[in-house]
């Protein structure tokens, strides 16, 4: 059982351009437990805010959610009913907030590209394992606020050459003689809802023949 801390603040923003194969991404911060996390999306859409929302909230309840003036986040808060409080004309620090973290979120993933040597158009895997690794950080991780449990995840550098075991497809067995494991590029931890690691990861595989 993981119990999760409740009454979470979120700050976010809505970023367009930075994710090739993405128009926009959802940039997604609690304040509360620092942590960060960036969602990006193929269309500008309240479908796909609250998808993005609801992903990173899980199972908490969220009581107050500030944001922009992005019409699909607060269509998003419309929809899942979360609180929208409403803030001073002409006084920026909420907003300066989330945008700060908007820019934590773009160097770290260009970071990351650069650190990988793959190309931009992996940009949106290397966010998710940017944030997913700043919010496991340190002895007093976001994490563990967060979760009140360590992730215990293996911190294997973005775009890594790996081996790894391939999920079990029904019908395509290996034969008794090939290898059980294949070369692969390391993209991200998988995580759940609420940003629960889940014991898998994503990687890219890769042919040294090619």
């Amino acid at each position: 059982m993981i119990n999760r801390r409740k009454g979470n603040e979120l700050e976010c923003t809505v970023t367009e351009g930075e994710f090739p194969k993405a128009t926009t991404a959802v940039v997604l911060y609690d304040r509360g437990c620092d942590w960060l996390d960036c969602y990006p999306k193929a269309l500008r859409t309240t479908e796909e805010t609250v998808k993005a929302c609801q992903h990173f909230a899980g199972e908490d309840k969220i009581k107050s959610f500030y944001c922009d003036n992005a019409k699909e986040l607060a269509g998003a808060a419309l929809h899942l009913e979360w609180p929208m409080p409403t803030s001073t004309p002409g006084v920026a620090q909420t907003n300066g907030l989330a945008e700060r973290h908007v820019g934590i979120a773009k160097d770290g993933t260009r970071t990351f590209i650069k650190q990988s040597g793959m190309h931009k158009s992996w940009s949106g895997f290397a966010a998710e394992c940017f944030c997913f690794y700043r919010n496991t950080e340190g002895e007093n991780s976001s994490y563990l606020r967060r979760h009140e449990v360590e992730s215990n995840h293996l911190r294997i550098p973005h775009g890594a050459l790996v081996d790894y075991m391939p999920t079990p497809v029904v019908g395509q067995e290996p034969s008794p003689f090939e290898p059980r494991t294949r070369t692969g590029l390391f993209l991200k931890p998988h995580v759940q809802p609420g940003g629960i690691f889940s014991g898998d990861y994503y990687v890219a595989d890769f042919d040294r023949s090619e």
